[in-house]
């Protein structure tokens, strides 16, 4: 079997009223499957298990509720290359995940590696 990594992602929405803005969270998950096509039910199942979490979350003092919005991206992990690059367990070292965004100009590449806010190109790698 393979592992992978799955990016769930998940919105608040308050249960009564409009709200302004929706905060957005992508969670990676480790899922160990067959092939890519059971991760990824695997990776839903967990994302609608969160939806279904009752534990008096709140959104700026308001009762809101967890949705899933689907998995984002799966990506099988790859080992330290000393190592079963993919099927074997996660071990020190094994890259769980990746992204590729593009940035502007160099300012935004320093405030990006200080963790300041930025706008981000963000380009998925599999379009």
């Amino acid at each position: 079997m393979t592992w992978y990594c799955a990016s769930i992602v998940t919105t608040i929405k308050v249960k009564q009223g409009t709200q302004d803005a929706f905060p957005v969270f992508e969670d990676f998950h480790l899922v160990e499957a067959d092939d890519q096509d059971t991760a990824l039910k695997k990776a839903e199942k967990l994302g609608l298990q969160l939806q279904a979490l009752e534990d008096g979350l709140t959104l700026e003092g308001i009762p809101a509720r967890r949705e899933f919005l689907g998995v984002r991206k799966m990506r099988s992990i790859y080992n330290p290359p000393d190592g079963n690059l993919d099927s074997a367990p996660p071990v020190d070292g094994t890259e769980v995940s990746h992204s590729y965004f593009e940035l502007k100009n160099e300012e935004d590449l320093k405030k990006f590696a200080a963790g300041k806010r930025i706008t981000v190109d963000y380009i998925d790698d599999d379009e």
